[in-house]
């Protein structure tokens, strides 16, 4: 039997990816892995997964080719958390975010864990604004990179307008009489904010090709913000941002916030969902017990799913989830505490 990993960089499981893993039955084995450090008292992920399959009664002969793989692809030292997906020929590995060692074996594949960080956004370009200085990062599976801006892109509101920084402040005067008469500051104010408009409206301009379709996450100073959004037509923005300056904060923590950035649309897509079962008129379509819902997912009625994430009866939760999926369903993972006392799910029939 050839056991091989299938990962390229250990990214988060993505919406197709989980749906592919839904579909598969069978001998099913998950394996959560927490974040480890080299050297940490509690030992490294070989170690751990060891344990964890010796307790599975799995042979000797496909423990040490997953180990194996592991090892080849790095992945058996200190690193972030990750959840295998192991049939008998092959093994998926993930990131992801894991609390606590744990194996499920099955007919199916333990879902639960990872059904958040499908729904996140895992790639997102973000800009920092500033009248003095652009900077361009990419942030993926929780990581950020600078990145080079496009070329022509003026890097300063200074750059842009093609002057030095002492001719920036523009002085209007009215000829005639003794002298002249300095106007108010009004008029250049305004021409500050069209030189501004007409910059911020390039910058969206280059950023757009770069980033595609991809989501454009702000960082800076609300003011500057504010008339970035106002010029922006091109750029996908992120209702959410950075409130910080742009120059000196590392790229490690520009990541974390940025990570949360993206957690937080997913608890917002998560409530809007649960919402729409709520306020849905036909509560004939509104089911919230935990058998029905099983039922309704494994004949395929379910249309849109929402669970909490502390699961009581995380195998009934995971069929629902799994036969959803495959089904052609959406499911949300819903935090926060908000899902109804005693009710795991709850699902909006599609018929």
């Amino acid at each position: 039997m050839t056991v091989k990993i299938n990962t390229k960089s250990l990214a988060y499981v993505d919406t197709e990816g989980l749906k592919s893993l839904a579909h598969q039955r069978g001998e099913c084995l998950t394996v959560l892995l927490p974040a480890t450090h080299p050297g940490a008292p509690e030992g490294d992920k070989l170690t751990e997964l060891k344990s964890l399959l010796k307790g599975q009664g799995i042979g000797a002969d496909v423990s040490r080719q997953i180990v194996a793989e592991l090892e080849l692809h790095n992945l058996a030292g200190g690193g972030p958390g990750i959840v295998l997906f192991a049939r008998r020929d092959s093994v998926e590995v993930y990131r992801a975010k894991v609390e606590a060692a744990k194996v499920v074996a099955g007919d199916r594949f333990f879902l639960l864990p990872v059904l958040g960080d499908a729904r996140l956004t895992h790639r997102i370009f973000i800009l920092g604004l500033s009248k003095k200085v652009l900077r361009l990062l990419q942030f993926e599976d929780g990581e950020c990179q600078s990145l080079e801006l496009p070329a022509g892109m003026p890097a300063s509101l200074e750059e842009s307008r093609g002057v030095d920084a002492g001719d920036t402040k523009m002085k209007n005067h009215a000829p005639g009489g003794v002298g002249s008469v300095r106007f108010g500051t009004s008029a250049a104010d305004e021409d500050q904010e069209r030189h501004l408009e007409h910059w911020f409206s390039r910058v969206d301009e280059g950023i757009a090709k770069v980033a595609g379709s991809e989501p454009v996450l702000l960082m800076g100073l609300e003011d500057e913000l504010a008339a970035f959004r106002r010029a922006a037509k091109r750029s996908s923005l992120m209702e959410g941002h950075i409130e910080h300056g742009i120059k000196d904060f590392s790229l490690g923590e520009i990541a974390h916030w940025a990570g949360e950035c993206a957690q937080e649309v997913q608890v917002r897509e998560a409530l809007k969902a649960l919402d729409r079962i709520r306020e849905w008129k036909d509560r004939k379509l509104v089911v919230t017990d935990s058998e029905e819902v099983n039922q309704a997912a494994i004949e395929g009625r379910v249309q849109v799913l929402c669970i909490g994430v502390d699961w009581e009866q995380e195998e009934l939760v995971n069929l629902a989830v799994t036969e959803t999926l495959c089904h052609g369903g959406e499911v949300f993972a819903v935090t926060g505490g908000v899902m109804s006392q005693g009710c795991p799910s709850a699902a909006l029939l599609r018929y």
